[in-house]
């Protein structure tokens, strides 16, 4: 995945908690999403998807965004808060 400009970002490791386990999860992404806040803030909702959908792909089931096509539901503000939380 590129950033909204093109330019292909470094890899990413996401540390969340999980609370079933009560351990430390962490998820590699061969290249972040998106490059920074402003850039989500002005995506089209078709990179949003995609986004969400890069997330997904590598997240485990538990905390993945919008499972079973829900994200068609939510407005475009809710699924950045939902990434803005996983990252």
């Amino acid at each position: 995945p590129t950033s909204s400009s093109n330019v292909t970002l470094p890899a990413v490791v996401l540390q969340t908690y999980s609370t079933s386990t009560e351990g430390i999860v962490l998820t590699a992404l061969p290249s972040a999403p998106f490059c920074c806040h402003e850039d989500l803030l002005t995506m089209s909702r078709e990179k949003l998807e995609d986004v969400v959908r890069a997330l997904n792909e590598k997240l485990p089931r538990r905390m993945r965004i919008g499972v079973a096509g829900a994200i068609a539901g939510m407005s475009d503000a809710e699924i950045r808060r939902k990434i803005e939380v996983l990252v």
